[in-house]
């Protein structure tokens, strides 16, 4: 199981993409990252300044989770996989990660 750090690290140095993470204390160890949101005066509006976990990415986390039968909507948005957010267990990660980097980046999934 990849550390929180490490995960963030690969993030970052592949995607482009900064954000905070955490590991849960349950059994399954469910690790968080989301993209931090930028801190405004109305505590009811979300503005990001950084940039979102790319589309073919979170496209191959929904395959990864859900299997190649599960229609992905346009915004590859579902469950625990959104724009800014990205929840799996730790070999769903390693899963997702080792497949991005054997396509070196290069847009995995269609």
């Amino acid at each position: 199981m990849k550390t929180t750090n490490e995960i963030k690290k690969w993030l970052k140095e592949n995607l482009g993409v900064t954000a905070k993470g955490n590991t849960s204390a349950t059994k399954s160890q469910w690790q968080t990252f989301y993209v931090p949101c930028d801190r405004l005066p109305n505590p009811h509006v979300l503005q990001y300044s950084l940039p979102e976990f790319p589309v073919e990415f979170r496209r191959l986390c929904l395959r990864t989770i859900y299997g190649d039968k599960f229609e992905i909507h346009p915004l590859a948005c579902a469950g625990n996989v959104g724009r800014y957010s990205i929840a799996m267990v730790p070999s769903q990660w390693e899963t997702v990660m080792a497949t991005w980097e054997s396509a070196r980046g290069e847009h995995p999934v269609a």
